[in-house]
C-alpha cells in the first residue's frame, strides 16, 4: 500500500497528518482501506510510508484486525516506483498487489488475479468507469484486454481510469534498482504499455480518489453505509 504521499491539495487536513490517515467518519481512512484488503482475503500488508511515518507506524502496529502488517520506510522521497521497488524487497513472493492509499476501489481481488494469470501477463491493472474521467485521464482497451494507451487528463466525458490497484510480476522492475528514485507511471507502467504487456480488468465496483476536499466530503458521507 502506497502510503507517503503529502496531500497538498487537501490543505490544513494533511498538514499535521498523512494523506491516508485523515479522518473519515470517525477513522482514519487507512483503517477502511485495510478493512477491505481483510474482506478480500489478504493475509499480509505492507504499507510504504514516508511522510510523517511514524503516526501510521505508531497507530497500527504489526497487525490489524486479521492482516500482519510491515513497513517499508522512505527516508528520503523515492518516487512511486521507488517506493514500490524498496517495498517489494520485503517480500519472498514472484508478485503483488500494489494499492494506492489515498483512494478506495473495491475492486475483487481474486477475479484481478485469476484475469492476471489467464492473460500471462507482466502488470494487470483494475479499471474503473467514471462519467467524468477529466480529472484522472482515459485508459484505451483494445478487444484483447490490452491496455495501449493513457490519455491526457482534462477531456471531458466518461472513460475508464486506472483504479490504483496493480497486480505485477517482480520482474517488471528488473531494469530498475533499490533506492532509485523514479515513477512508476510514468517510468515502469508507461514502458511496458509500449510492449504491449499490460492488461486490464474493468470492474464496476464502488471508487473513490479522496485527494480533493470535494472528494473528501464525499467520502464522509458514502462511508457511513459503505462499511
Amino acid at each position: 500500500v502506497l502510503a507517503g504521499g503529502l496531500g497538498t491539495r487537501l490543505g490544513a487536513l494533511t498538514a499535521q497528518l498523512p494523506k491516508p490517515m485523515v479522518d473519515i467518519a470517525g477513522k482514519p481512512f487507512l483503517c477502511y482501506l485495510l478493512d477491505y484488503l481483510a474482506r478480500q482475503g489478504i493475509k499480509e500488508v505492507i504499507l510504504a510510508v514516508g511522510y510523517q511515518a511514524e503516526k501510521i507506524i505508531a497507530y497500527f502496529g504489526k497487525q490489524y484486525k486479521s492482516l500482519s502488517l510491515s513497513y517499508s520506510h522512505e527516508t528520503q522521497p523515492l518516487g512511486t516506483g521507488g517506493a514500490i521497488l524498496q517495498a517489494l524487497t520485503l517480500f519472498k513472493l514472484n508478485q503483488a498487489f500494489i494499492i494506492n492509499g489515498d483512494s478506495l476501489f473495491l475492486a475483487d481481488l481474486k477475479k484481478l488475479w485469476e484475469f492476471h494469470l489467464d492473460k500471462q501477463t507482466e502488470l494487470s491493472l483494475a479499471l474503473s468507469l467514471q462519467e467524468n474521467s477529466a480529472r484522472y485521464g482515459k485508459v484505451i482497451l483494445d478487444r484483447q484486454q490490452k491496455i495501449i494507451k493513457f490519455t491526457e487528463k482534462g477531456e471531458a466525458g466518461p472513460g475508464l481510469i486506472n483504479g490504483g490497484i496493480y497486480l505485477l510480476e517482480f520482474a517488471v522492475f528488473n531494469n530498475f534498482t533499490k533506492g532509485q528514485k523514479f515513477s512508476f507511471e510514468e517510468e515502469a507502467l508507461l514502458s511496458l504499455v509500449n510492449q504491449q504487456q499490460v492488461h486490464g480488468l474493468i470492474d464496476s465496483s464502488y471508487f473513490i480518489d479522496i485527494g480533493l476536499p470535494e472528494t473528501y466530503a464525499q467520502a464522509q458521507k458514502d462511508f457511513l453505509t459503505l462499511f
